[in-house]
């Protein structure tokens, strides 16, 4: 059976000057889609997302901005934290996305194997055309 996903709000805030920081619960996984600020105040605002101390968004609001959305894809796993910065009372961030069980017990990104940066070896180049394994009619 798929895992159950839903749509999310991770996080609301308008709390200038401090960061506002959720974990992501046992046997759930995050997937942040969208930043969404709203600026109200008479002066720039910076505004920080990130996901366990790495930077996802670092920007800066102009005044006169009223409204700004972000479009990312990142991935909070078990135990993670997300973290929102805003620079101003009368700026609000919203971080929205998807949520889902994650049965997976996996506690972070896959270890991804690292491209070889050496040259192939002559007998380890694949011809054109060339059939690697069985071919299935």
């Amino acid at each position: 059976m798929p895992a159950a996903s839903y749509s999310e709000t991770f996080v609301r805030s308008a709390a200038g000057g401090q960061w506002k920081i959720i974990r992501v619960p046992p046997g759930r996984r995050a997937v942040i889609r969208m930043v969404t600020v709203a600026q109200a105040s008479a002066e720039d605002v910076y505004v920080q997302v990130m996901i366990s101390g790495l930077l996802l968004l670092h920007r800066l609001i102009p005044t006169g901005q009223r409204t700004e959305s972000f479009e990312l894809r990142a991935v909070a796993y078990t135990g993670e934290t997300i973290h929102v910065f805003t620079g101003a009372n009368t700026c609000a961030v919203t971080v929205a996305g998807f949520a889902f069980v994650d049965t997976s017990g996996q506690p972070g990104p896959p270890d991804w194997p690292q491209a070889q940066q050496d040259e192939a070896s002559p007998d380890e180049v694949v011809q054109a055309g060339e059939v690697i394994g069985p071919v299935i009619a």
